[in-house]
């Protein structure tokens, strides 16, 4: 009778390996350690937003001089059943206090932009083509629509000034 090796082994457990369906946001807890403090309620509002309780992984990144001080940024993949999400995300203080923050969210959906701005834009506003191909949706938050292959890809972007005061509900699943 063979032994499994080691390698094998970790391969395997690796593989069976998943994720817990909900997850401690990723973002709150990396940027507590970099000593984020004046915008770590823009962080928290906008964070919990964009995560919800899905899976997630984060990828932040921040200077290591008057961290506080400078812009924080995170790149984050959230699984949903309706797909994988793309997004980044950055906070930052602004002279006079607060702070402002920028998202940008990708994702790209296997149905036609048409459906795409009919089922999950609704509320948004045709805005017209910025060029081509490229179709705009207008709201609190812009959302631009690409044919890609046979669906679409959505990018989602929000510019939010005044972001501490934010009281965002999560993204629901």
């Amino acid at each position: 009778m063979r032994t499994p090796k080691p390698l094998c082994l970790t391969l395997i457990t690796a593989l069976c390996w998943t994720a817990p369906a909900v997850a401690q946001n990723q973002v709150i807890d990396q940027a507590k350690k970099a000593g984020i403090e004046t915008c770590l309620p823009a962080l928290t509002a906008l964070s919990g937003f964009l995560i919800g309780n899905a899976p997630h992984g984060a990828d932040d990144a921040w200077p290591k001089k008057d961290t506080d001080q400078q812009l924080y940024t995170t790149t984050l993949e959230r699984v949903t059943p309706q797909g994988t999400q793309l997004t980044t995300l950055g906070v930052a203080p602004v002279a006079g206090g607060g702070c402002s923050a920028l998202y940008t969210q990708v994702q790209w959906f296997e149905s036609s932009c048409l459906i795409v701005a009919q089922e999950h834009y609704p509320n948004l506003k045709y805005g017209g083509v910025l060029a081509s191909k490229v179709a705009r949706l207008e709201g609190p938050a812009s959302v631009y629509l690409y044919p890609a292959g046979p669906g679409c890809l959505a990018l989602k972007r929000e510019v939010v000034v005044n972001a501490n005061a934010l009281n965002r509900k999560s993204h629901s699943e």
